[in-house]
Formats: C-alpha cells, structure tokens, sequence
C-alpha cells in the first residue's frame, strides 16, 4: 500500500470536472436519462480518476462519509450546531474508523 499520491494539476482537474459533466449531461440531453441517475452513476468516473492520483478507495470513502453531513446540514438555511452536531460528529467518528 502506502502509494505516493501525485500532485493533481489544474489540467487534470479540468478533466475530471468534463467527463463527470459529460457523463451527466450528454445521456440527459440526447436520450432523456434522468439526471438524478447520472449524478450517482458519475462516481463510475470520478473514483477511478481519483485513484489515479493515488488515493485508496478506502480514503475516498472516509472522505465522503465525514463531507456529505457538513453538505446536506449546511443547506438553506439549517444551522449546523443547532440541528446537526450529533450526525456531523458520529459520521466523524465512522470516518475515523475506516482509516
């Protein structure tokens, strides 16, 4: 394991922000797909490049666990140390536990 992970460039960020676009949009735009569908099935795209650069699935994983709560409490107007601390601080500790 302990793979070094690669600097990622603006270039290949750029690419993969068009293909995740891509794989969203074009399937919604030619053949009518649902877009909510392509947002899951983007991840086919972005965790392969993701990896690319060096990191685990394992990482990803963790990372997305401890980032999705602070995204879904943080929406509209919902105030993150009133209504979420118990679900920011126990996927916290899930993240903790997958590393």
């Amino acid at each position: 394991m302990g793979k070094e992970k690669k600097e990622t460039t603006f270039a290949f960020a750029a690419l993969a922000m068009i293909a995740c676009f891509a794989f969203i949009m074009l399937p919604g735009a030619l053949a009518g797909a649902k877009i909510h569908v392509m947002f899951l099935l983007s991840w086919l795209i972005a965790i392969p490049l993701c990896m690319l650069r060096g990191y685990t699935y394992q990482e990803l994983q963790s990372g997305m666990i401890s980032f999705i709560p602070k995204c879904v409490c943080g929406a509209g107007d919902i105030d993150l140390d009133d209504r979420c601390p118990d679900l920011l601080e126990r996927a916290s500790e899930h993240a903790e536990r997958l590393v």
